[in-house]
């Protein structure tokens, strides 16, 4: 508590700057999960996923703290646009330890066709996010007319990186489609919720960054 009320102290927003770093950090545990489960070595996963977990709950502190705060303690932002931020920012961590956990309870082997491509795709989802957190951060550090220009060209790089998210995506697909009958039913299934979930957190920040103007 000590720590959320030292955030506050400096600005209503340094909670969403600190937020978001929060999922940043949860982004990269699941691109080490994933690494690690195409490498099979599996002995490092459970502590992985332990970490995200312990992320998740210091995130989720921050956004209870904001939601307990009075409107006048978020002066100048307003409060329902700031938790309606977070409550995002805590579903995309959601997705992400939903991933994980499908990756680790069903010790999932990826095909060979698949690994290397869905890879990417949990990459890509990290460099969205990464690019939030970056836009997030330049908040009050410059002036209004620098942030937007910089705003500008990370939601142009966004927009890419949905654009490259969905490629992948489409290349899984196929590639899943070829080798459906030698992977299985129930693994082909879950095979389509993991490029699917990761697809969609890729797009979840996009969509985020695009409305961030506070």
């Amino acid at each position: 508590m000590s720590q959320l009320l030292s955030i506050f102290a400096v600005s209503p927003l340094k909670p969403v700057q600190y937020h978001t770093t929060k999922i940043y950090h949860i982004a990269r545990l699941l691109v080490e999960i994933v690494d690690l489960s195409c490498q099979q070595q599996w002995l490092q996963l459970e502590k992985k996923l332990s970490d995200m977990q312990m992320l998740q709950e210091e995130a989720n502190e921050v956004k209870h703290y904001v939601c307990m705060q009075k409107e006048a303690e978020l002066f100048p932002f307003e409060k329902s646009m700031i938790v309606t931020f977070l409550q995002q920012q805590a579903n995309m961590v959601a997705g992400m330890l939903d991933i994980a956990r499908t990756i680790i309870q069903r010790n999932m082997k990826f095909p060979p066709l698949l690994a290397t491509n869905f890879q990417g795709l949990v990459n890509a989802s990290l460099y969205a996010i990464t690019k939030m957190d970056v836009l997030i951060s330049k908040l009050e550090k410059e002036s209004e007319t620098l942030y937007l220009r910089e705003a500008s060209k990370i939601k142009l790089e966004m927009q890419q990186i949905v654009r490259d998210v969905l490629h992948i995506k489409a290349e899984l697909t196929q590639d899943l489609q070829a080798i459906e009958a030698l992977v299985g039913a129930i693994e082909v299934i879950f095979l389509y919720h993991l490029i699917e979930k990761t697809t969609h957190i890729a797009g979840q920040a996009e969509q985020m960054v695009q409305r961030i103007h506070f």
